[in-house]
């Protein structure tokens, strides 16, 4: 499974998929498939800064999860987040099919707790998020 056929199946427009995908499939092993890749929404709830909402790129692999995030009135691009699995710590999540997403927060290795709402759209798509979820982070 490519990057394109994961968004496909995760519900995410090809459109949206498209400005992100160099930047991910730079992070992609030789060996490793995404296994999902999803809209998402970052919060960062530190006092020490605004409360920003982005419009981030999550895919999750085996291996890794990464995310790009999309800043600025030019819509630029950059890498938010790149980290194998065996370095986050305390991932947990809630799905909300009533609202259309999932919530996941995970620490990352700096010790940052990373927080994001993943969109699905419908509850059909919740449900099958939380099953790679489960599936990705049992192992």
């Amino acid at each position: 499974m490519d990057v394109l056929d994961a968004a496909t199946q995760a519900g995410v427009e090809s459109s949206a998929v498209t400005r992100h995908i160099a930047i991910l499939k730079r992070c992609l092993g030789q060996r490793d498939t995404p296994v999902l890749v999803a809209r998402c929404t970052s919060t960062d709830p530190r006092p020490t800064r605004r409360l920003r909402r982005r419009r981030d790129m999550l895919m999750l692999t085996h291996r890794r999860m990464v995310v790009t995030e999309e800043r600025g009135l030019l819509r630029r691009l950059r890498l938010y987040l790149n980290c194998e699995l065996r370095h986050l710590g305390d991932v947990t999540w809630t799905p909300e099919p009533a609202l259309g997403g999932i919530r996941l927060a995970a620490t990352a290795v700096d010790g940052v707790r990373e927080h994001f709402w993943v969109d699905a759209g419908t509850a059909e798509r919740v449900r099958r998020l939380d099953g790679v979820l489960r599936q990705v982070f049992a192992a």
